[in-house]
């Protein structure tokens, strides 16, 4: 029920203290294999805590995580605010989330800035970009629902 980001760095010297750790020792039975084995109780990397950067609430469990470039608009068009972190946002990739009744969209810096309560249960989502030959091309968000029902959320 949060989403939680981790440095690449922090992950990988986690892995490569837990590595050495393993080769100095006779147990043959990998770090992975032992946290499946505990329940849960342990991380994949042993005993080490990883450090995350931010961590979100969202309150419900996370049924997809993409990584998109997504442009909401202000809900209002006259505010000078929501214009200028409209276009700085705009440049940027978004942590979209599709909760099991809600879609969240997450800076990379671990801001929330945008939640839409869905009337219907969601069961995948995928995002596209709307010209496919630019790299900086805005996405859209295709969600398919359990009625059989597919909905379109276009970036403007």
């Amino acid at each position: 029920m949060e989403i939680e980001s981790c440095l690449f760095q922090v992950v990988a010297a986690a892995q490569d203290a837990t590595n050495t750790r393993r080769k100095d020792s006779t147990i043959v039975e990998s770090d992975l294999e032992k946290a499946l084995n505990s329940g849960g109780k342990m991380s994949p990397l042993g005993n080490r805590k990883v450090m995350s950067d931010w961590i979100v609430n969202i309150g419900e469990y996370a049924l997809d995580i993409r990584l998109s470039r997504i442009h909401f608009r202000g809900t209002n068009k006259n505010d000078e605010d929501s214009k200028t972190a409209s276009s700085s946002q705009n440049n940027e990739n978004k942590i979209v989330v599709l909760g099991e009744h809600t879609l969240f969209c997450i800076t990379i810096r671990g801001e929330l800035i945008y939640q839409r309560r869905l009337d219907y249960d969601p069961i995948s989502m995928c995002t596209y970009r709307v010209n496919p030959f630019v790299n900086a091309s805005v996405h859209n968000i295709i969600l398919a629902s359990t009625d059989s029902v597919a909905f379109m959320y276009v970036s403007k």
